[in-house]
């Protein structure tokens, strides 16, 4: 790419992390919020989300932000996908399955923006539900294979965020160059435990949907509330439900970092 379209996508970038910064950080406000006062997760969701930032002071200008953020994201994601600015060898396995990560995760923000725009705008459109989205599949010739597949698909998902967590391969994506050891040890810090609590989180819900695909049940499917309410219902939910919430916000917070630090293609 030409210089001016590379200094483009990195503007591009940085405003998609800084969007899901947001998210993430007011989400996990959200589930410490609901384990310690509460009693109840019923209300987090991506829509309660983008509605906490709605009904904020200067709300809409905020959640407009966040929109154009996420859009951001959602044209980054296809930039690495399409045009591979991080140089990934598609003969590689691994590095092949990293471009096909971030198409789908390009088409997870599509409804996550959609979300976003829907509440913006006060649309009284409804997204489907995991359960029914599973439903729907599931009358279709080898929808119970695809259903399966998207499960399997989340929970390899998952170990690849135990993986950033474990290896701490993350720090690669950053500028070291302009990182203090004060900014270092807090990138470390809040990646570890924003891919160990995405890990658990995920874990689940893949559970969830290949449980789905296994029974022909859709109701066995879930999304994020539901995977918050298994961690609610151990023992000691709460405290579990507590560290998890911190675990979001760690990971806004390393969001935030990667909206200033990351880089954009191949050093």
């Amino acid at each position: 790419m030409r210089n001016e379209y590379k200094n483009m996508v990195t503007y591009i970038a940085r405003a998609g992390y800084c969007a899901k910064s947001v998210v993430y950080s007011l989400l996990g406000g959200m589930i410490v919020y609901a384990a310690l006062y509460a009693g109840s997760v019923e209300n987090i969701s991506k829509k309660d989300i983008f509605e906490k930032i709605d009904s904020s002071m200067f709300g809409s200008i905020i959640l407009f932000l966040v929109l154009v953020g996420l859009a951001c994201y959602v044209i980054w994601r296809l930039v690495q996908f399409l045009l591979n600015p991080e140089d990934l060898d598609k003969h590689k396995p691994m590095e092949l399955t990293t471009r096909i990560f971030y198409f789908i995760s390009a088409l997870l923000y599509v409804s996550v923006a959609y979300t976003a725009f829907n509440v913006l705008y006060n649309s009284t459109e409804q997204s489907q539900s995991s359960q029914t989205l599973v439903a729907q599949l599931l009358q279709h010739p080898f929808g119970v294979y695809l259903i399966a597949g998207v499960g399997a698909i989340i929970i390899v998902f998952a170990g690849i965020q135990l993986k950033h967590a474990i290896k701490q391969d993350f720090i690669a994506k950053f500028d070291r160059t302009q990182l203090s050891d004060k900014q270092r040890r807090a990138i470390y810090l809040s990646g570890r435990i924003g891919f160990t609590g995405r890990a658990i989180v995920y874990v689940i819900i893949g559970g969830f949907i290949t449980i789905a695909a296994i029974e022909h049940d859709p109701s066995q499917a879930g999304g994020l509330s539901d995977a918050l309410m298994i961690i609610l219902n151990k023992p000691f939910g709460p405290y579990l439900l507590v560290a998890v919430g911190i675990c979001m916000f760690a990971f806004g917070v390393f969001c935030g970092f990667e909206g200033r630090y990351r880089v954009t293609k191949k050093q």
